[in-house]
């Protein structure tokens, strides 16, 4: 959702309800932050306690940033909301060249003017008719 670096808000989508309650919940073992650098976590995390350690929840200020909802890639988004980035990662390869076009062109109807739509590394947009500009591998500007 647009808004300037002290008002940012994410919304978090998937299909799946177990996938958006578990990253609603915001805890993490330390196996799966261990490569965020160590001032990140400081930073952004609290570490659990008494049967919690070992794990790491995501601090309240950031988690109440985020807005997490079930939906359905297929289904055109509200036209309302306009986004200033746009991860869509590693989903299209699951769908058809034509299925993916349409899909890359909803999600550029979404963006504001010069917003950024991510894609997987394993993804690409070449051969697609589309509105985006190319900026370096997986990362596209409209």
């Amino acid at each position: 959702m647009s808004g300037t670096s002290g008002d940012v808000k994410i919304l978090a989508t998937d299909i799946s309800t177990s996938v958006l309650k578990k990253a609603e919940s915001g805890i993490y073992s330390a196996e799966k932050i261990k490569n965020i650098p160590a001032g990140l976590v400081k930073k952004y995390f609290q570490g659990g306690m008494g049967k919690w350690e070992g794990y790491f929840r995501v601090k309240n200020d950031i988690r109440e940033r985020v807005q997490f909802k079930r939906f359905n890639l297929m289904q055109p988004p509200p036209q309302s909301v306009k986004f200033d980035v746009i991860f869509c990662r590693n989903v299209m390869i699951y769908f058809d060249k034509q299925t993916q076009s349409a899909l890359v062109n909803r999600l550029c109807d979404s963006l504001v003017s010069d917003g950024y739509l991510f894609i997987g590394h394993s993804e690409s947009l070449t051969g697609f008719n589309h509105r985006l500009k190319y900026i370096e591998p997986s990362v596209y500007r409209k």
